[in-house]
């Protein structure tokens, strides 16, 4: 099995752009701020707002995105520019131990624009003859 989320870049830049221009940055900074004192109480004090909520959808997502699509060092960045300080550590290690029990563990390599353009598979339509 093959990595081949390379292959796809443009479309995941499209995604990451989507996804970053829906944030905004006051509801990322009350989201930020409280899930610090998530961490540091270990509850909040007053009810999550919708928008940090929100928010915290689309950071993953756009962790996600440019994670899966080869780019980890700009995903990690990234991660440390949007979320909490105080859980950077923990949520790093978790995104790691839960990547080397899923499916990305068994990829024997990484397939490249190039070798993969050499093997274009054919698409049929049952419907034509």
């Amino acid at each position: 099995m093959l990595d081949a989320s390379s292959e796809f870049l443009p479309y995941f830049d499209k995604k990451i752009a989507e996804v970053r221009a829906k944030l905004n940055p006051q509801d990322l900074g009350d989201f930020k701020t409280v899930m610090q004192i998530v961490f540091r109480l270990g509850h909040p004090r007053s009810p999550v707002s919708s928008s940090a909520k929100r928010e915290s959808k689309s950071v993953g997502k756009s962790f996600g995105l440019t994670f899966n699509s080869g780019r980890e060092q700009e995903a990690w960045r990234s991660l440390a520019d949007m979320w909490p300080a105080a859980d950077v550590d923990r949520i790093r290690a978790a995104l790691v131990s839960a990547r080397a029990r899923g499916i990305r563990s068994q990829v024997d390599g990484v397939s490249t624009r190039f070798a993969r353009a050499e093997k274009r598979a054919k698409i049929f339509d049952a419907t034509t003859s």
